[in-house]
Parts: C-alpha cells; sequence; structure tokens
C-alpha cells in the first residue's frame, strides 16, 4: 500500500502563508476502501496536533487550528483499511509569512539585474529560506547558480490586487565569506527608456516598471535571526536583454553580458543603487500553483536550407523555445521566428500570428556560444533561422517544451491509430494552453485567460491532467476581476471589459468539472459567493425573464444560431450549476431560489424561441425561426433539459435529422461553444455510433481533416487557414470532444463524488465495429480506474479495475452488474 501525501496540493512545500494548511492524500493502487485514518503534526519530534481516529473515506483534512510562522513540520497519516491492513506515509512541510505586513522587504527598479553582497564570516546558518518575486518576470540566484527551475515566474494575475511570490530553502547554497543573492527581471513587453513596459495589444500582462521582491531568513544555532530584503542598498544595473515580449520575443545582446555579475568577487563599482519602485501591486501571496517549467526536449526532424535561411520542423506545435549553440564572430546577428506553418513553398509563414513577432534576436560575443531565451514563450512547429555562417547541424538545435507543469494522469489508447493520435493532439494543446492561467492559444498575439475557451476544454482537461490547484488560481484570478455590482469581464486575469454572458459561462463549467471529478467542496465554498453574486447581477438585467443582450455567437460554427437562444440556453446551465453548488454546501434557501428561476427561465426560453417561424408558433421541432434552424440550439436544449416533454421526440428526430441526413453526411456544423454539448447530446441520446462516425470522417470538417493536413495539434476553426485570419493552430476549445474518448469508447459515463469521501461510477461502453480494443487507466483522487475491453472473435472481454471508494454500476446492452471497489471481468 502507498498514499501520496500533499500539503495545499503540493509535494513537502516550503514557507506556505497558510497556517491551516489543507492535508490529503491519494491512493494508488488499492481495491479496498479506507474505513478511518489519522493525522499527526511533529515539530522537532513533538507532537502538535493529533486528529485522533477519523472514520470514513475522506482523503483530505484541514487543520482546525493554526500552526506557527516560519515553522517546519513533520506530517504523519495512518490509516485503516475496510479489511483490517494499515499503513503509514510521511510527509513535511514548512510554513512561512502568513500576512504581506509581516514582509520586510521592498519592491525595488532601477535597471533589470539587482546583486546583494553580504558575508558569512563566523558561522553559516542552520536555516535559509528565500521569498522572491518580481515583475514582469524573475528569476533569482545565489552564488550565480539559479535557484528554482522555475521559468517565466510570477504567474499572471491580477497584478493590482495580487502578486505571487515562492520561497525556497537555500541553505546549502550559502558559504563562508562573500555570498551574493541576485535578481534578473523581465517585461512582459518591450521596455521604454524608463524601463516601463510599452502600451500594447492586450492588457494581460504587467506594463509597469520592472521590479524586483526578495527577502531572505537566515537562522543560526544559537536561535539568532537575521533578515535581508529589496531595499535601496541593493546595487543595479542592465542586463544583455533589451527587449523581452511575449508577444514579440527577445532581444539578447551577448557583448553585454557582465561576467560573474551575480558571484562574489564581481567589481560592480559601475552600478548604480536601486531605488524603491512605486507601482500600485497587489497583495503578495504564497504561489500554490504548478510552476512552468521546460519539462521535455525536442529533437529536429528535418533541417533544410531555402536561400539565407535554415528552416527547421520539429514534428510537434508545441510551446517554449530553442536552444541554439554556435560559433559566430563578435557582432554576428542570429534571428530565429517562429510559426505554426509554412507556405506551399516550404518558408515560414507568419500570418496567422498577427501582430506578434514571435522573433529571438541573438548577439553574439564571438566564440562558441550557447543561446535561449528566459522572459519569453512561442508557439510554434517551424522556425527559421537567418544570419549563420555555415551549415545548421541537428545537433546545434534542441526545441525546450515550456508549460505549466501540470501532471497528467491518465492514458488512452484503443486500435485506431488515428484516435490515437487525435487523442494525442488533444493533449498537446491542453499542454501547450497552460502557462499559469489556461489560454485560449499560444503563438498569436493574444494568449488571454478566456472563460469559455478554458470551460469548454475543462472537463478534458479534468479527465488527463491534475489541475485542481491550476484552477483553483485561475479562480482566484476571476475572483479578483469581479466588479462591485457583481459583473464580471469575460477573461481571467486580468480580464476583458465586454458584458457579454456566453463568454463567461466557462466559469461555473470550469468549477463543476473540478469538483465533479475530485468532490472537491472546498473550491465550491471558495467560489459560490462570487457566482450567486454574479447571478444576482445577471438576474437584474433579464428582460421579460430572458437575458436581452448578448454580443458573441456560437464561436466559429459553420451555421448561424440565434446568439439569445445560445446564450439563454447557457444561462439554464449556469443555474443548473449553482443548484449542484447549493446541494453540495447544504444552501436550502439557494437551491430554491436557483431552482424556481431556472423554471421560469425554461419557460421563458420556450416561449420565445422553440418552433417560431414569421412569429408564428408551428411546433417544428426547431428552436429558431425559419432562418436559424441550427443543430446548436437544439442540442443545448436538450442536453439542458428546456425541451417540454411532450415535444422532445420531435426535437430529437429533428436534430438528429440535421446531424445525420440534412448535409450528406455525419457532420458537426457547431462551433467551438457548442460542438463538445452536441456530443454530449449525443451520448446521452444512446447515439455513440453517429459520434463514432464523425470522429472517423476524414472530409472538412472533421478532426481527421486536422490530421491531413499536418495538424498535431488542435485548431480553433474546423477551416484550415492559413493567412491572417483569426485561425490558431493549437486553440484548446475543440478538445471539448475529448472526453468521449474515456467516456464512451471506454465508458466511464459518469463520476459523481458523494459526501462520505467515496464515488460513484457509471460504466457503459460503446464498442465499434471496426476496433479490436480499447483501453484507458485513470489516476483519480479515490484511486486508480482501469477499464479495457479486447474483441476475441465473437465476444468481447470487458475487464475493469476499481479504487476501494468506488461503487459502479455497469450496463451494456442487456447486462448489468454493479461493482465495488476490486477487479472485474465481464464477457459481452
Amino acid at each position: 500500500m502507498a498514499r501520496k501525501l500533499y500539503c495545499e496540493g503540493l509535494v513537502n512545500p516550503v514557507g506556505i502563508d497558510r497556517l491551516q494548511p489543507e492535508l490529503s492524500w491519494k491512493m494508488v493502487g488499492e481495491t479496498e476502501a479506507q474505513k478511518s485514518f489519522q493525522i499527526q503534526i511533529l515539530q522537532e519530534n513533538e507532537i502538535v496536533f493529533d486528529s485522533k481516529i477519523v472514520p470514513g473515506m475522506k482523503r483530505k483534512y484541514i487543520l482546525p487550528k493554526p500552526l506557527k510562522e516560519n515553522s517546519e513540520y513533520q506530517w504523519i497519516l495512518r490509516w485503516t483499511l475496510e479489511n483490517g491492513e494499515t499503513g503509514e506515509e510521511k510527509a513535511v512541510f514548512s510554513t512561512g509569512i502568513s500576512d504581506q505586513d509581516h514582509f520586510k522587504a521592498q519592491y525595488i527598479t532601477g535597471g533589470t539585474v539587482f546583486r546583494k553582497s553580504f558575508a558569512l564570516d563566523e558561522e553559516l546558518p542552520e536555516k535559509a529560506i528565500l521569498y522572491f518575486t518580481g515583475l514582469g518576470y524573475v528569476e533569482s540566484y545565489i552564488n550565480g547558480k539559479k535557484i528554482t527551475d522555475r521559468v517565466l515566474f510570477p504567474s499572471y494575475t491580477v497584478y493590482e490586487k495580487t502578486v505571487e511570490y515562492t520561497a525556497v530553502n537555500v541553505t546549502e547554497q550559502l558559504k563562508k565569506g562573500e555570498n551574493v543573492l541576485g535578481l534578473w527581471v523581465g517585461g512582459h513587453w518591450p521596455l521604454d527608456e524608463k524601463l516601463r513596459a510599452k502600451d500594447v495589444y492586450s492588457e494581460a500582462f504587467y506594463r509597469g516598471r520592472c521590479v524586483g521582491f526578495a527577502e531572505m531568513h537566515l537562522t543560526f544555532k544559537n536561535g539568532k535571526k537575521v533578515i535581508m530584503g529589496t531595499d535601496e542598498t541593493w546595487q543595479t544595473s542592465m542586463s544583455p536583454i533589451e527587449i523581452s515580449s511575449v508577444f514579440d520575443g527577445e532581444h539578447y545582446d551577448a557583448r553585454k553580458e557582465q561576467d560573474g555579475w551575480n558571484l562574489p568577487g564581481f567589481d560592480a563599482a559601475d552600478w548604480k543603487n536601486a531605488y524603491l519602485a512605486k507601482e500600485p501591486l497587489g497583495e503578495l501571496v504564497y504561489s500554490y500553483t504548478p510552476a512552468i517549467r521546460v519539462v521535455e526536449e525536442l529533437k529536429p526532424v528535418k533541417i533544410w536550407k531555402q536561400k539565407e535561411c535554415w528552416l527547421i520542423d520539429f514534428g510537434q506545435n508545441f510551446t517554449g523555445w530553442i536552444r541554439l549553440s554556435i560559433q559566430e564572430n563578435e557582432g554576428t546577428v542570429i534571428k530565429i521566428r517562429h510559426g505554426e506553418v509554412l507556405y506551399p513553398d516550404g518558408s515560414l509563414n507568419v500570418e496567422n500570428l498577427r501582430f506578434a513577432k514571435a522573433t529571438d534576436i541573438y548577439t553574439c560575443k564571438g566564440g562558441g556560444e550557447c543561446y535561449e531565451p528566459r522572459f519569453t514563450y512561442h508557439g510554434f512547429r517551424y522556425a527559421e533561422i537567418t544570419g549563420l555562417s555555415g551549415e545548421l547541424k541537428e545537433e546545434q538545435i534542441i526545441g525546450k517544451v515550456v508549460h505549466t507543469d501540470n501532471q497528467e494522469i491518465s492514458e488512452f489508447s484503443c486500435s485506431d491509430e488515428a484516435f490515437n493520435n487525435i487523442f494525442k493532439a488533444m493533449v498537446w494543446t491542453m499542454r501547450s494552453n497552460m502557462h499559469s492561467i489556461p489560454t485560449d492559444c499560444c503563438q498569436r498575439d493574444e494568449r488571454q485567460g478566456w472563460m469559455a475557451d478554458a470551460g469548454m476544454a475543462s472537463e478534458f482537461g479534468m479527465l488527463h491532467f491534475d489541475l485542481t490547484n491550476f484552477y483553483r488560481k485561475w479562480f482566484h484570478d476571476i475572483r479578483d476581476t469581479q466588479e462591485k455590482d457583481g459583473s464580471m469581464p469575460l477573461a481571467g486575469a486580468p480580464g476583458w471589459p465586454r458584458d457579454t454572458f456566453i463568454w463567461k459561462v466557462g466559469y461555473h463549467m470550469t468549477l463543476r468539472n473540478a469538483y465533479l471529478y475530485t468532490g472537491d467542496k472546498e473550491l465550491v465554498e471558495e467560489n459560490y459567493p462570487t457566482l450567486q453574486k454574479y447571478e444576482a447581477y445577471l438576474h437584474s438585467t433579464l428582460v421579460n425573464g430572458l437575458l436581452a443582450y448578448d454580443f458573441y455567437n456560437d464561436w466559429l460554427a459553420l451555421e448561424f444560431a440565434n446568439n439569445l437562444m445560445i446564450a439563454n440556453s447557457f444561462l439554464a446551465d449556469f443555474y443548473e450549476s449553482l443548484i449542484l453548488f447549493a446541494n453540495v454546501l447544504e444552501d436550502t434557501q439557494g437551491k430554491e431560489l436557483y431552482e424556481n428561476r431556472l423554471i421560469d427561465l425554461k419557460d421563458a426560453i420556450n416561449r420565445e424561441y422553440y418552433g417560431k417561424c414569421m412569429d408564428n408558433p408551428l411546433g417544428t421541432g426547431y428552436y429558431g425561426t425559419c432562418d436559424t434552424l441550427a443543430v446548436a440550439p437544439s442540442a443545448m436544449a436538450l442536453e439542458f433539459d428546456i425541451v417540454p416533454e411532450k415535444f422532445r421526440e420531435k426535437v430529437i428526430r429533428e436534430m438528429l435529422f440535421q446531424v445525420v441526413e440534412s448535409k450528406g453526411s455525419v457532420q458537426y456544423p457547431t462551433g467551438i461553444l457548442t460542438s463538445g454539448i452536441l456530443n454530449q447530446c449525443l451520448s446521452d441520446l444512446g447515439k455513440d455510433d453517429i459520434i463514432y462516425q464523425f470522429f472517423c470522417r476524414e472530409d472538412y470538417p472533421s478532426l481527421k481533416f486536422m490530421l491531413s493536413k499536418g495538424a498535431t495539434t488542435i485548431w480553433e476553426r474546423w477551416q484550415y487557414l492559413v493567412h491572417n485570419e483569426m485561425n490558431s493552430h493549437n486553440h484548446p476549445a475543440l478538445c471539448s470532444l475529448g472526453p468521449w474518448f474515456i467516456k464512451g469508447i471506454c465508458g466511464l459515463r459518469k463520476v459523481e463524488p458523494k459526501k462520505d469521501g467515496g464515488v460513484h461510477l457509471e460504466i457503459k461502453p460503446f464498442i465499434p465495429k471496426n476496433m479490436t480494443h480499447a483501453e484507458m487507466t485513470y489516476m483519480t483522487v479515490w484511486g486508480r480506474i482501469k477499464l479495457n475491453w479486447k474483441k476475441n472473435g465473437n465476444k468481447v472481454l470487458f475487464s475493469a479495475e476499481l479504487p476501494g471508494a468506488a461503487n459502479a454500476d455497469f450496463v451494456y446492452g442487456e447486462k448489468k452488474a454493479v461493482w465495488k471497489g476490486g477487479n472485474y471481468e465481464i464477457e459481452l
């Protein structure tokens, strides 16, 4: 038996700011249920807290009383299973500074590199904890060594309200004698002569002066404590980075390097003293967000020369940058451009990046040197390099894959390699669009926390990644954007001020999926009041019981639908989520309110939008008028239970006719907001065969069509567009179709958390005629779920491994079974 232990969702964290942390654990491969658990907290081998034995299957515990600041703790988890087996696991964590007012350090500015020399002549500290942050981005060094593997830190936040910092134990990096603490900061954007980020297309990034912040706490054997923080005694200068811009890239002049600037013994006589920054920055909070890291390296699959340029194909669309090793003369300028597609002649096509230059420029210092950027990232498959004097060889180039390091927790494979490639493309798409917030795209001049894009992809995200801390942080960003009247912008961190409900649905959808796939009640508690306030605002704007304005439609759909029908259908789904959250939190008054408002809303939708042509009610089976007979409204009305029972059969019939027959083949004419809803609607109607036909479709519009055009990630649009239209080739919204691999083919139809800490599953596989096998593994918070089936002649053998906390209803045709934690096989 084994457990993975977490404190605030992190493994052995240092310097957290919560004195009553959440302790949690994950089962790995057990098929026995947990009967009880006990948690003990120790400080210097003395028990300072004991939960005693807590019965039940719950696998998280929030300490009921606060611990001390700046203290180290060990915690022990003991558990007993239903069969009497017992186990024990240990982990550590340390608390840090619980209130930003307890910090002594101040933000400093003046240049883009900062250093502080200090002496440790008598003895080394027993413990040294460094807290640091900076804006736009920052790297921290002690005696010349970067102290974490984080990149592009800190996270995107609403900087006027929240700035994240991190803490690192740096005891081993210190030495007797002179030590140097260094900070290297860069802007999200090119800097003007005052080192202030220029006003650019997006409002999401920090535009103030480059600032640094650091505070180190030293504890000595005799009990002495020393605190060192950024102030006006720090020295500052300019780094070789002349421009750092998320959209445009980085310009680095290696001739301006100051070797040893962050090492002891460096002559800093020409450096100036830093001065205190006066930027209006928000509350300092500890970063529980998984770090952005270099998570993988890619080798080129092809290199070729075209005129004066070298072109590189990495064989995969991804986010990150290139590491380039070269030997050139001093002053040689190397330019690296990045793009997703090529022109027919094999040259780089960057038209779809719009205003983003996506170009890194490196000026050589001469001799053998190596360059990779620090304060930018690109979304690309292809790169173009100019300025090299000789041949470019494969060993000179490495592609660095960079994104938030959210753990992948599921696997899927089947006998159809095209299906495997679609699933893989969706995984790469999600990975590429996780950069401390869920972004809409990763390559052009946008990269925002658009709520709808994230919401549509959130179920696939929860089925493949551990996203609890990632989404928790993003929800904090969204709460930071809410106005006093309850309204919110349509993108989180920091938000775009357009009053359109459709694009804000990602908030409740993502929260709902995060809860359903983890049972995390605390997530609901944190966000329910914000959603309640937003609902009150929305309700105050209704006209005749309906939303009367919405800017967006079913974005990028292939057929036009009434945008207000779309918006009000999403409003019904919003109320369903509020009812769920009210149930979870036992808010009976809220539940009753939202149930009544949902009834009124459904009545209003049916009065206004069902079966009207030339303003005469015809009961046509469509939600729309003669000119708006689209699939999306019917799919939404069915999936969100808006259709009155007496019309349901007719609406189903007409929707299926449109999807299957009206265009001559099975097609999804829906956009990025409703394709996943249509998919789920068909699945709930028992029409997995139609979904399968669509996934097998090779012509436009289809996912296989994307693969046929060389796609390794999912596009924003169904169309293959490569010029300066809006056409991201790495966009997560259509990953809304991805859950069907797990839910449909493998059969994990429903994951329903229970109040006792367990989980109820519904398992109903769809077994296509043209597949011979399929399998999935999913590491949930309750334990591992493994489902697979394999054909043997005319028979199919289905097997399942379920965690002890689970019970499951299995259905396949006439065959039914009830399972509880264990290994099962059934012949179909």
